[in-house]
């Protein structure tokens, strides 16, 4: 007996894969970044090596630092494109913030934070602005034990803002 069956084939091409960012190829330190990728029915995505769990055609996140490398491959069924890097490139500050004396008082002693890193501050005291951006870095708040000082710096050249670490005042 013969018979007659028949086989379907389907020939997947090659994709040819390109990415975008989202915002541009440079971003704030701790802001959103989005790599895109287009040309393909599906993607896949590395940080620095690391495969990524995503869906879809885009991977994003906050944590980026400068010159860290996303890895798209993209997919038509099994056949994967050739692997496209995308740099990102981050502004960070160096930013400091000292107490002085230091940030262990006597009762009745004042402190002065300074600032630095940055073109214009913002002086935070337990989560509360203290007024706006200036270009004045130091700070001499009425404190009490536990106070939480910080500072929000911003660069007047990239316009990023970024947070400073925090110095908890204790007073005996």
């Amino acid at each position: 007996t013969v018979s007659d069956t028949s086989l379907t084939v389907t020939v997947f091409n090659y994709p040819n894969v390109s990415i975008t960012t989202n915002p541009s190829f440079a971003v704030c330190y701790g802001s959103v970044a989005q790599v895109i990728g287009s040309g393909a029915n599906s993607y896949s995505f590395s940080w620095n090596g690391v495969p990524q769990s995503t869906t879809g055609n885009s991977f994003q996140s906050s944590l980026f630092e400068d010159g860290d490398i996303v890895t798209v491959t993209g997919f038509n069924g099994k056949c994967p494109s050739a692997s496209v890097d995308q740099f990102v490139n981050v502004f960070k500050m160096n930013l400091a913030l000292t107490a002085s004396p230091n940030s262990m008082l006597c009762n009745g002693e004042s402190v002065t934070v300074s600032a630095s890193g940055a073109n214009t501050y913002q002086f935070i005291l337990n989560g509360s602005l203290q007024g706006g951006f200036s270009t004045n870095s130091s700070f001499s708040p009425a404190i009490s034990d536990g106070d939480t000082i910080r500072f929000i710096g911003k660069s007047t050249s990239t316009g990023c803002s970024q947070n400073s670490e925090s110095i908890v005042v204790s007073v005996y």
